[in-house]
């Protein structure tokens, strides 16, 4: 699905006006001039690991009849 630059989204150009090089430039220096990090959409990542079935589980039904465990 196409989405126009934000920067039209917030009206405050067009992007067939734009020289990206010289914004691209001026966003740069301004960032060096007030030490403040540019900052793009926010992403996360994750992942987890299922656990592992209990070896406890497999020996409870033989301890529960009365067998004895090797």
């Amino acid at each position: 699905m196409f989405q126009p630059p934000r920067i039209e989204q917030f009206g405050l150009s067009r992007a067939n006006e734009l020289d990206f090089d010289m914004l691209l430039a001026r966003m740069e220096t301004e960032a060096v001039v007030r030490q403040a990090p540019l900052l793009g959409p926010l992403q996360l990542a994750a992942w987890t690991r299922t656990p592992e079935p209990r070896r406890e589980a497999a020996f409870s039904s033989a301890r529960s009849n009365g067998d004895r465990e090797c």
